[in-house]
């Protein structure tokens, strides 16, 4: 991704660079097309929400063309629409009030219908030079308030155009324009995804004052109306091995016997049940507070989730989305669900207590079906063309299984598809290096014979 984006700035600078009046202007653009194309790749390399993503975006184009509005307009060609649903104003910020009715008609704006048709950017550096040539697109202009305008079409998962309204510099410099808009396709369609999808919910996804999201991939982490409960907060306590071993059956209580037989197998008996109590204590009174409800209560032969509270956890979740996946008949959707399932999967089920015993077949079960999740995205992302995507999961994938051939099959395969022969020789060295022999063996025979394994 970087080499690519690198030659293409290359090229970028190569064709603009006579549009400048001197040097000093030249190289104040090169700084200022570095800091962008920078945070466009953070943004890419970065989790988070899609609104959150999306409200980035348009301040990092707002801030390069210093421009007064920048947003995504959806098109629906069909219905002969477009539609705003995502800017961020430079004044007023984030969704604030826009002049742009709900639905706009792509017949008073038949140039920017026809470029979306032709995948061409729109470029308008002087609404007055129209006037007479597109009055009614002129008059729109007007009702907007457009002086100048560019756009640039997004036609992969979802289709419209990323639009900056009256930039005041930089107009034929639309690299960072032009990489930013196959960002917002992206996170757009997965909002519209997200929206339709019933029952998913995320750590940030704290709906109402009794949600409580306990997620145990990567190290337990406790997230509640009022705040949250990261593993360093409680690393290395007791408690967090007790409610982690709760939240692998949420619904039902733990007798004590299991916590004192689980956590204190060399322990004498009679020792155990004031050490359980104890840690219950201190957990309540150090954290309390994040509540509405005590999350530990007590009951007759041991301990459980409060009935008051709504309470979640990832590993749920995950289940839940790669069923719906499993269900579902249209592979871009079956695609989403299994994305929105493997990006839950931070590493192994609370890993400080990986290795015991009582949570052993748990962790190794849930890392399986992380990597058979993995394996069917890249089947459903190969068929897609979408051989980048592949790539980017299949990396994540290796930090959790270092010594699957699979992981490296499909990795190559990503690569070779985009012409990359060279890393594609340097990946399978690294998986010659990393395999067991006969794993490499039957990696080498995979990828000669091309056979999905």
């Amino acid at each position: 991704m970087d080499e690519n984006l690198g030659l293409a700035l290359l090229r970028d600078l190569q064709q603009q660079s006579s549009r400048f009046h001197n040097t000093d202007e030249f190289m104040q653009y090169m700084k200022d097309a570095d800091i962008a194309l920078e945070t466009v790749k953070n943004i890419l390399l970065e989790d988070g929400p899609p609104e959150k993503v999306l409200q980035r975006c348009f301040h990092m184009l707002i801030v390069f063309y210093d421009a007064d509005w920048c947003g995504a307009l959806n098109a629906d060609l069909d219905l002969d629409i477009f539609t705003p649903v995502w800017w961020e104003d430079a004044r007023e910020g984030f969704l604030a009030r826009t002049l742009f009715n709900e639905f706009e008609i792509p017949q008073k704006f038949s140039r920017w219908k026809n470029a979306l048709k032709k995948k061409e950017l729109v470029v308008i550096e002087d609404a007055e030079a129209i006037r007479d040539i597109y009055p009614e697109e002129y008059a729109n202009y007007q009702r907007l308030d457009v002086h100048s305008v560019i756009g640039a079409p997004y036609y992969k998962g979802s289709t419209g155009f990323l639009v900056v309204r009256n930039p005041k510099r930089y107009m034929q410099q639309t690299l960072p324009l032009v990489m930013t808009s196959y960002i917002v396709a992206a996170e757009t369609h997965d909002i519209r995804l997200m929206l339709a999808t019933e029952h998913q919910f995320t750590s940030e996804d704290i709906r109402e004052k009794n949600d409580v999201i306990i997620s145990l991939f990567g190290g337990l982490t406790i997230a509640t109306s009022i705040g949250t409960i990261q593993p360093k907060d409680i690393s290395g306590r007791a408690i967090a091995s007790i409610i982690a071993m709760m939240a692998l059956d949420p619904e039902h209580g733990l007798p004590t016997y299991k916590i004192e037989r689980d956590l204190y197998p060399d322990d004498y008996p009679g020792t155990l049940a004031n050490r359980v109590k104890n840690q219950i204590y201190h957990f309540r009174k150090d954290f309390g507070s994040t509540f509405t409800s005590s999350l530990i209560e007590t009951g007759p032969n041991g301990y459980f989730f409060s009935k008051d509270l709504n309470i979640r956890t990832d590993l749920q979740m995950f289940d839940n989305l790669i069923a719906q996946s499993k269900v579902a008949t249209d592979p871009i959707r079956k695609a989403f669900l299994i994305r929105q399932a493997v990006k839950l999967y931070k590493g192994n089920v609370f890993p400080e207590a990986e290795t015991e015993e009582w949570l052993r077949p748990v962790s190794m079960q849930y890392l399986e079906r992380y990597l058979a999740a993995i394996y069917k995205l890249c089947e459903l992302l190969y068929d897609q063309k979408d051989y980048s995507r592949i790539h980017e999961y299949v990396v994540q994938a290796l930090k959790a299984a270092p010594e699957e051939e699979k992981l490296y099959y499909w990795m190559i395969i990503s690569l070779r598809k985009r012409d990359m022969v060279e890393l594609a020789k340097k990946a399978l060295e690294t998986a010659k290096n990393t395999l067991d022999e006969e794993y490499y063996d039957l990696l080498v025979e995979q990828l000669n014979g091309f056979r999905k394994p």
